[in-house]
């Protein structure tokens, strides 16, 4: 009898220790906290970055630099906070998201604290663009980890209200910057923006002691292994390789109006105060477009996230286009909002696009890989509209080539979404070993 008892202990350990880990299921209040200190992580780490075109017109006036190269502070800043993530997965997924944040809060905010003191640009594109950012990258990824593992049996709906976070930032942030400039200064902005880049940290804690709730693979040490270090299996799929690329063009040119209207208001005659408002229409616009793509989440569960691209990008031209044709300020600001309605509802996507076309093994990687795409065409997008700036005198042919991105994007989308449907058709069964249920092959597979 204590032989059997013995031996029982000693199974019931094992599967305790292995896949059969039994996980706690969090209360709706610890949920809701969750997904609020995940969402802080988006709204500090975009705003921030969003808010870099207000104090960008700052900078070209303080240092007399030209465009191309004060575009560096914004465009490598937001290429790096979203794109860098892909170097940290590893450590993210062994000290945890919750430690992450923590530490990618105080690097974030000694980087803009320190951009402050500067002399000339270059110290603020090595402080802002590369160390700050590097600090934000963790958080940014991050975010997309927690919520996975807390929500890993329906994580599209949360992933995309995680989306809504960044364009709140977009909406709040901006604004504090103009009003930091007109009391301190752009040294006395930086050392403000320090400090709400610090408060990425207390919600870091609140993740971090949710760890518990997590859904992970820490008893298949193969999987973990796997998971843990660059594994670039999801690119086997030539579907990913073509949603990548439109992930790429998305935010290769999406970001012209976001990054450029402050300057573009003042070429046309309008205060910096006028552009920041702009900006500001175009961040409650996205929120309201984060807001529908949650909506359509919610609502239609059958359809694919990746379909609702098809019809979004055409509309997005349509506001590429307006943006050049609209000469008074009130119709500028009626254009900000229509074209930020639906950039903020593709926006809420890429998160649920890649969490339905991978698994929880290889969501990471996946993200981490989008967000990577991402912050390249960040980089090339600032030095894109500035250049066509310095030689052109105006951002004109920018918006007109992002309106002809936006109708390959909805093209190829069309094109990605057939051949998911006709995958979805001839999908064989596949017996599970050990098992009598059996369960569907994946898209990527």
């Amino acid at each position: 009898m204590d032989i059997v008892n013995e031996n029982s202990y000693l199974i019931a350990k094992k599967e305790l220790n292995g896949n059969s880990r039994v996980h706690r299921k969090p209360s709706k209040g610890r949920q809701c906290v969750f997904i609020v200190a995940c969402m802080m992580q988006q709204l500090i780490c975009n705003g921030i970055g969003y808010g870099l075109s207000v104090i960008y017109a700052e900078l070209i006036i303080v240092f007399e630099a030209k465009r191309s190269e004060t575009a560096l502070v914004q465009s490598i800043y937001m290429a790096l906070a979203t794109g860098a993530g892909i170097f940290f997965t590893g450590i993210i997924m062994k000290f945890g998201p919750g430690n992450s944040m923590i530490v990618g809060g105080i690097v974030g905010g000694i980087g803009l604290f320190s951009s402050s003191f500067s002399k000339g640009l270059t110290p603020i594109i090595l402080c802002t663009g590369v160390v700050a950012a590097l600090g934000m990258s963790a958080c940014y990824l991050a975010a997309f980890i927690a919520v996975s593992r807390m929500f890993h049996d329906d994580a599209g709906l949360y992933l995309v209200s995680l989306s809504l976070g960044a364009s709140i930032g977009q909406f709040v942030i901006p604004p504090f910057y103009e009003l930091f400039i007109a009391q301190f200064a752009w040294s006395g902005a930086f050392i403000l923006m320090a400090g709400i880049a610090l408060q990425n940290v207390p919600f870091g804690v609140i993740v971090h002691y949710s760890r518990r709730y997590f859904k992970t693979n820490a008893g298949n040490k193969k999987t973990s292994k796997v998971s843990a270090s660059c594994n670039f299996s999801v690119l086997k799929d030539w579907l990913i390789w073509v949603v990548y690329v439109n992930f790429h063009f998305f935010a290769l040119t999406g970001n012209f109006e976001a990054w450029f209207l402050v300057d573009f208001a003042i070429s046309r005659g309008f205060s910096r105060e006028s552009g920041s408002i702009l900006i500001t229409a175009i961040g409650f616009a996205n929120v309201l477009g984060q807001l529908a793509g949650g909506f359509l989440r919610f609502k239609c569960t059958n359809m694919p996230s990746l379909y609702h691209w098809i019809y979004l990008s055409p509309l997005l031209a349509i506001g590429h286009v307006l943006v050049v044709n609209v000469n008074s300020y009130w119709g500028l600001l009626a254009v900000c909002i229509l074209y930020g309605i639906p950039f903020g509802a593709m926006a809420a996507q890429p998160a649920a696009i890649m969490f339905d076309m991978t698994n929880l093994d290889s969501y990471p990687q996946a993200m981490a890989i989008a967000n990577f795409v991402f912050g390249l065409a960040n980089v090339i997008s600032g030095q894109f509209g500035g250049f066509i700036k310095d030689t052109l005198g105006d951002y004109n042919l920018a918006f007109y080539i992002a309106a002809g991105v936006s109708i390959y994007m909805s093209l190829t989308t069309g094109i990605v979404a057939l051949v998911l449907r006709k995958r979805k058709q001839q999908k064989k069964y596949m017996p599970v070993q050990g098992k009598t249920e059996v369960k569907y092959e994946k898209l990527t597979s």
